[in-house]
């Protein structure tokens, strides 16, 4: 099987929740390891692992800020003191942490076996109408001594938001790499005829 044809299988498994996230990550980084450059490696790794600061900062002076739209998100900021929550805010952050640990803080709540069997739309909707959906999900943030509270569904438009973005590289990919987007150009006779 080519690694086109793996990418290809990766996007149908992922499309009808058939795999998880983080194994669609770590299967696209594998596929495509020698293949494509060091920034897609780069941003695969991250989204399965967790991002740093410099990461962050990189992506930005990079021009690859857009990547990490879906991990904007506003949440409550607290800090425990002596066993207790103490809130400071409303705050908006770029969540860092991988789909792994994302898909364990989900896991927590309920059985996230359910994003391979089935309907993405209807899970989302039982959960909007579920009491889960006003709880809040704990995520820490170790560089501030505080944490983070989101909604469940926050955290899960994270989840999808990743997925979104990774079935969109995994078609770019393709393109750059085998040169589908020139093959489907609908001049493509007049593009060689004026070179």
């Amino acid at each position: 099987m080519s690694w086109c044809e793996k990418l290809d299988k990766i996007d149908d498994d992922l499309n009808h929740g058939r795999m998880l996230l983080s194994s669609a990550l770590l299967l696209t980084a594998t596929v495509m390891r020698g293949v494509a450059h060091d920034t897609v490696l780069q941003w695969l790794n991250r989204e399965l692992t967790g991002y740093e600061e410099e990461d962050f900062n990189r992506m930005k002076r990079s021009g690859f800020a857009p990547l990490l739209s879906p991990r904007n998100i506003t949440g409550i900021l607290a800090e425990e003191k002596g066993g207790v929550v103490v809130e400071r805010g409303t705050a908006g952050v770029v969540i860092a942490h991988g789909i792994s640990e994302i898909e364990g803080t989900l896991d927590s709540l309920f059985d996230i076996s359910i994003f391979e069997k089935g309907d993405y739309h209807l899970m989302v909707e039982t959960l909007d109408r579920s009491p889960l959906n006003l709880a809040n999900v704990r995520l820490p943030l170790p560089e501030q001594d505080a944490a983070m509270y989101f909604t469940v569904l926050n955290l899960l438009n994270v989840y999808f938001g990743v997925m979104k973005l990774l079935r969109e590289m995994i078609q770019t990919l393709k393109q750059c790499y085998t040169g589908a987007e020139l093959i489907r150009h609908p001049n493509i006779q007049e593009v060689y005829a004026n070179q």
